[in-house]
């Protein structure tokens, strides 16, 4: 996980997992995709806006961590991503 951070929480049932099997949290599958990225503080969005990958902040910041989110843009949507490969 990225320093600082203890985790995931991941919407598994989200149809961008259909071909990537995912539990609820990290397992190690997610280690080589998270362990250099760097998540997207979401500290101003509404607490009913939630990532599809979240990334579990230390205690001591609390920030709400986006490491995968979509949002609606016009009649579309747009998938942000903060994975680097």
């Amino acid at each position: 996980m990225p320093v600082g951070t203890m985790g995931l929480v991941i919407d598994k049932d989200h149809p961008l997992f259909a071909n990537f099997p995912s539990d609820e949290f990290s397992t190690y599958p997610w280690w080589n995709i998270v362990s250099i990225s760097k998540s997207i503080i979401m500290d101003g969005v509404g607490k009913d806006w939630s990532p599809i990958v979240q990334s579990i902040d230390n205690f001591e910041r609390n920030h709400k961590l986006g490491l995968l989110f979509e949002c609606r843009v016009g009649k579309g949507k747009l998938l942000i991503s903060a994975i680097d490969d």
